[in-house]
């Protein structure tokens, strides 16, 4: 089994080298779920992460025929599992939608089918899974969210309304950059950048006190500025994946 799941990658990693460009990612479609067959034995699905893909794997076991087996993978597939053909003793089936890349391989066995099936997608760019809204107070409203395309560099801007004084916001802020494994960048004989301020808020002089420069050993660097507005507090984040750093 180990020889075969390693052919099979190579096989993936060669085949879907043409779908790695595109952008897109939907929701990966879930082959056990699809085929509801409850005869059908699914193992759990092995995840592998490369630096260009993921891919994922998944064995079972159905009580037909290959021939069969692959007509109710396709037809459960959307288009999917388009292409089939044999390979010695096994059945293959093959497709693609948008960036993902799907490959079944199906050999008889007592009782019936033992089957394969894997799929092949871009890597997601480097801090596309950081969201700062688990950064952001209760209470915050998110104004606006911008990621950049460029694939070397993907910045991202993020802006929230947030309820309180600058001070608190600050004080939350700063804990949950804590919790969630950042830390401050500060170069030596560098005071902290100041908090803009108006004059119906006085008090955002208080949130000076947040560093405006982070540093995570996974997600990067990240850039955090308070602002008092008059009636509210406004919290910005830029962030710049490590790869950008």
């Amino acid at each position: 089994m180990k020889g075969r799941t390693f052919a099979l990658l190579q096989g993936l990693l060669l085949a879907g080298l043409s779908c790695l460009a595109d952008p897109a990612r939907a929701q990966p479609w879930d082959p056990a779920r699809a085929v509801a067959q409850p005869e059908w034995v699914w193992a759990d699905a092995q995840q592998l992460d490369s630096p260009q893909a993921r891919i994922s794997v998944q064995t079972f076991h159905a009580p037909a025929l290959p021939l069969e087996v692959a007509r109710r993978l396709a037809a459960a597939s959307g288009q999917r599992l388009t292409r089939l053909q044999w390979a010695g003793p096994l059945l293959v089936l093959s497709g693609g939608r948008g960036a993902e890349h799907w490959l079944a391989q199906l050999q008889p066995r007592a009782g019936g089918t033992a089957g394969l099936v894997s799929r092949l997608a871009p890597a997601a760019p480097a801090g596309a899974d950081f969201d700062p809204a688990a950064l952001a107070p209760p209470g915050a409203r998110r104004v606006l969210l911008v990621r950049g395309r460029n694939a070397a560099a993907p910045v991202s801007f993020s802006s929230f309304d947030c309820p309180g004084t600058p001070a608190q916001v600050a004080a939350a802020v700063r804990r949950a950059l804590h919790a969630a494994g950042w830390s401050e960048v500060r170069p030596a004989g560098t005071a902290r950048l100041p908090i803009a301020t108006d004059v119906a808020r006085p008090d955002a002089a208080d949130a000076a006190s947040l560093p405006a420069d982070w540093r995570h050993s996974r997600d990067g660097r990240l850039s955090v500025h308070v602002h008092a507005r008059a009636r509210s507090v406004a919290l910005t984040f830029w962030h710049h994946p490590q790869e950008s750093s």
